[in-house]
């Protein structure tokens, strides 16, 4: 009760923001759909369609296979679950929740899975930070973000998989292979081709609306890069790259460590068939926050 109160009101707030800035609200907006389809798009797009045609055509079954020996040891993760994690490298969320929801689905990881690889895989695309920020700030140092966040990120996987998870058994090469031939023999190309454009198309979406729609609170905190970064990760990013303020680099950490509250949505809202809780989202950004800036020191 109390929990759904206080959304209401944020709700309200948000909407009496849309009334009483509505100019600043139309023009950050325009600013907002701009950044989206000059980079995230089409720095998006490409890898949602590839990835979601290849995922369709279980060709990966191969990967999990393979990928198995090295997660289940380590993480106590099926290939799946470790799929999960190389997929979510190059796509970041929401794709990697999508992928997360229908795994678990499709009984291919448990809820416990679902859960740990939810809290872990949990921060933008390789090409938006390392492609997209890079080319503003250096790729050197792009490329060190990622490492910091990524490296925080398998380390909060390492302590969750080993403290939740139970080691489970390996995946036959005869069951991937059947898998392979099975999807091959029903794989109706034009079909699937559009299907993953609907697909893909609906997550980037989703994507621009919870950034317009989280952006709103930055008609009033135009000035405040660290309140920017909590709300929408993406106009906070550029923001950052703008300004003239030292230590751009850590401000970047923060924003892609934490994610905003407009990735967090992004992610939850494509998990809600998992029944993870956006508590856990949440909880797990306390720990990567300081370790990314842990990893960012020792990388520089």
């Amino acid at each position: 009760m109390k929990k759904s109160l206080f959304l209401s009101i944020v709700v309200l707030l948000f909407f009496v923001l849309c009334f009483a800035f509505s100019k600043d609200c139309i023009l950050l907006s325009k600013k907002m759909m701009n950044t989206f389809f000059e980079t995230i798009f089409p720095t998006l797009l490409p890898f949602f369609l590839c990835t979601y045609l290849l995922l369709e055509t279980n060709l990966l079954e191969f990967l999990t296979y393979l990928l198995q020996y090295i997660s289940m040891p380590i993480f106590k993760l099926n290939g799946y679950g470790c799929l999960v994690v190389v997929v979510s490298i190059f796509t970041g969320t929401p794709f990697v929740a999508s992928l997360i929801s229908s795994f678990l689905i499709q009984n291919k990881i448990s809820k416990k899975e679902a859960l740990v690889l939810a809290s872990c895989c949990l921060y933008p695309s390789w090409s938006f930070i390392y492609l997209t920020i890079g080319s503003f700030i250096g790729f050197s140092s792009s490329k060190v973000l990622c490492l910091s966040i990524y490296f925080s990120s398998f380390l909060l996987l390492f302590i969750l998989s080993n403290i939740l998870l139970k080691k489970e058994k390996f995946v036959s090469f005869k069951e991937v292979k059947n898998n392979i031939r099975f999807s091959l023999l029903n794989f109706n190309f034009p079909l699937i081709l559009r299907k993953t454009i609907i697909n893909s198309c609906t997550n980037l979406i989703v994507i621009l609306g919870t950034m317009v729609y989280f952006s709103l609170p930055l008609t009033v905190f135009k000035n405040n890069l660290f309140i920017q970064a909590l709300f929408e990760f993406s106009s906070a990013s550029f923001a950052i790259i703008n300004s003239t303020i030292s230590h751009k680099i850590s401000y970047l950490a923060f924003t892609f460590s934490f994610g905003s509250l407009s990735l967090i949505m992004q992610h939850h809202s494509m998990l809600e068939d998992t029944g993870i809780k956006i508590k856990h989202l949440l909880l797990s950004r306390l720990f990567i926050i300081p370790f990314t800036f842990l990893f960012l020191k020792l990388l520089t």
